[in-house]
């Protein structure tokens, strides 16, 4: 490679291979009892069988991964990265998987289908100027990930094809979490009511939720309602160091782009996500004669149709990660001080998230605190 002056390493990797994982609690795969309270006379107690059917024939889930990678470096590595590709299959999943209640049990633990995880991860970090007195480094990371489902319970049809499980929303070719729910096309308009008795909601109302008909066949079933993702398009972060003499600072922002999560803030009753609108749950702009650009439906005490999918938001997010500045005391102060290194410096955690999602935190769930900022200030002292 002598005759590429500017490039300092070039390194080409790959790996293949298969790992094992329990992927379930100690004792998940045995039945469990609960306990059941009941009065006679006095207090007695009773136990009855847990939610769970236990499963004897369970066995670890096996993940098999293809890894190919190269390293680079150009202009003594003052700019150097990574970019990697990988392709795993995991076969025999371990997954709760939904019973008839017929049973007795809701639940059980299988071994069952195989998934697909490829991707493609992207680092870069760079030196943008390093002196004496300035040094200023730069570096970004890109991930993206495609899941999708390969089979279930290996079982064929009379097409030669295998189904899909609904009742848990598995569908072959499409990622392992998703939501099937209608399309939404906007609000019923008051201009619009001659095209309601003809349209696949003939019993609407103006300032209801618009249903799209993907099939056209004039009612609305299982076969007009469309897969959603839960899994984000990408994700990535940038950071920054720079240094100014005594004075050093550092950030690390966080992104999570082109996911959609459903926000029970704006739909579900107990978050207070009604369409009564005497609640006091999130501000919504509400459909009325007077306000008929509002893109949620009319109030209503009857509940309106599909509120499920008219309260998906877009949960992408920026995150202000870290932020870190600190001041080191000069080599003579510290000489007179017989200390080696004395360090002010403040950090901050979660400063700033910027979303759309109207809820706590973009990434936890509506009922759990989201995540803490915290601050920090500190000494460093070196003897």
């Amino acid at each position: 490679m002598q005759n590429f002056e500017q490039l300092t390493n070039l390194k080409l990797r790959g790996s293949y291979g298969s790992v094992g994982n329990e992927a379930i609690q100690p004792y998940g795969s045995i039945a469990s009892a609960d306990q059941w309270d009941y009065y006679t006379t006095k207090k007695l107690t009773g136990y009855t069988p847990g939610a769970v059917l236990s499963n004897p024939k369970l066995k670890w889930e096996t993940s098999t991964t293809l890894n190919l990678a190269v390293d680079f470096g150009f202009f003594n590595n003052r700019l150097s990265g990574t970019v990697e590709w990988y392709n795993t299959r995991t076969k025999d999943l371990l997954i709760d998987r939904s019973i008839s209640s017929v049973t007795g049990y809701s639940t059980i633990k299988d071994n069952i289908g195989e998934i697909q995880n490829r991707g493609l991860e992207i680092q870069l970090e760079g030196v943008v100027v390093k002196s004496q007195d300035w040094d200023v480094q730069l570096g970004m990371t890109f991930a993206r990930n495609r899941n999708k489902i390969i089979k279930l319970f290996g079982d064929l049809d009379g097409d030669g094809k295998e189904d899909d499980y609904p009742i848990n929303n598995w569908y072959i070719g499409q990622p392992i979490n998703v939501s099937k729910i209608y399309e939404v096309a906007g609000i019923w308009q008051e201009d619009e009511i001659d095209e309601i008795p003809k349209s696949a909601q003939p019993n609407a109302q103006p300032g209801d939720i618009k249903i799209v008909d993907r099939t056209g066949d004039g009612k609305l079933d299982d076969d007009d309602k469309i897969l959603v993702s839960q899994f984000p398009k990408w994700n990535g972060s940038f950071n920054a160091s720079v240094r100014y003499k005594n004075v050093d600072f550092s950030m690390d922002i966080y992104t999570v782009q082109g996911i959609t999560k459903y926000n029970p803030f704006l739909a579900d009753y107990n978050y207070g996500g009604n369409m009564r609108a005497v609640f006091n749950g999130v501000k919504v702009n509400y459909w009325t004669p007077e306000n008929p650009t509002g893109n949620f439906p009319r109030p209503t005490t009857n509940g309106a149709l599909e509120m499920g999918s008219i309260a998906r938001q877009d949960a992408s997010y920026v995150r202000m990660q870290n932020i870190t500045i600190g001041y080191t005391l000069p080599k003579a102060w510290l000489a007179k001080m017989r200390l080696s290194n004395v360090r002010f410096y403040f950090t901050g955690q979660n400063l700033l998230t910027l979303t759309d999602y109207e809820s706590y935190s973009p990434e936890q769930p509506a009922d759990k605190y989201p995540e803490a900022r915290t601050l920090t200030f500190g000494l460093q002292l070196g003897f």
